[in-house]
């Protein structure tokens, strides 16, 4: 019985050997040596009891599961840079109490302006 894959390096990983058609070509787009991405691939392989590629001296050419499984693995990664794009945003924006000390003249002529433009682009209120 097959079971879902428990880590998401190894999918990674996986995901490179199938877009790049090589361990070598995917150890290099990784930054890690050929064994690191065999380990992973091997891995992976093992705990879904099912053969992801089929191996050749031209390359490594997906099985019909390999295929499926890539295809949910890119929709993976796809979902984990939209998250990690909404998280950034909500980072980007500072929280928590600002208290200014100003002059009145300050505050109306040049504070009051840039102010309220932050307000708005960061949907707080003052």
């Amino acid at each position: 019985m097959t079971q879902s894959p428990k880590s998401w390096d190894d999918l990674r990983f996986f995901l490179h050997i199938g877009r790049a058609g090589s361990l070598t070509a995917a150890a290099d787009k990784l930054g890690v040596s050929h064994a690191t991405v065999f380990r992973h691939l091997g891995a992976l392989e093992t705990e879904l009891d099912v053969r992801l590629f089929e191996r050749s001296r031209a390359g490594y050419v997906l099985t019909e599961a390999g295929q499926e499984l890539l295809q949910v693995a890119a929709d993976i990664e796809t979902e984990l840079a939209s998250a990690t794009r909404q998280l950034d945003k909500r980072a980007a924006w500072p929280g928590g109490v600002v208290r200014l000390t100003t002059t009145d003249t300050l505050m109306h002529a040049a504070l009051a302006p840039v102010l309220s433009a932050y307000q708005r682009q960061a949907g707080v209120q003052f």
